[in-house]
């Protein structure tokens, strides 16, 4: 698999979860801006970070350049062992991906937002 492929997926999937965020923080959380996502590229990762007004920032996810697929943190600087989903999906691994990041294996997020 190509990584300019993979990134382009991406790209894809960060704006479909950012259209999420903004109607679930509008109808959850209408006092708050909703979080921004934003792509560090590493060697082998792209961490996906979420930061807010005045809340710092989390890892939202990572993805692995070399197969697409999705992983849970388990750190600010390590992915969780097991792909929660992958960007070759035909949803591009959105059901795997919550209003707060990736959750567990095998559960689908549709109905957390």
């Amino acid at each position: 698999m190509m990584k300019e492929e993979i990134l382009g997926r991406l790209a894809v999937l960060i704006g479909r979860i950012d259209e999420k965020l903004v109607k679930y923080y509008a109808a959850k959380y209408d006092f708050v801006q909703p979080p921004e996502l934003n792509v560090h590229l590493g060697r082998r990762y792209a961490k996906i970070v979420r930061t807010g007004a005045g809340r710092g920032e989390s890892v939202y996810f990572f993805v692995d350049l070399t197969n697409g697929d999705l992983l849970k943190a388990a750190s600010w600087a390590t992915p969780a062992k097991g792909a929660r989903a992958s960007l070759f999906d035909a949803d591009l691994g959105i059901s795997a991906v919550g209003p707060h990041g990736a959750g567990y294996a095998g559960v689908n997020y549709d109905g957390a937002w």
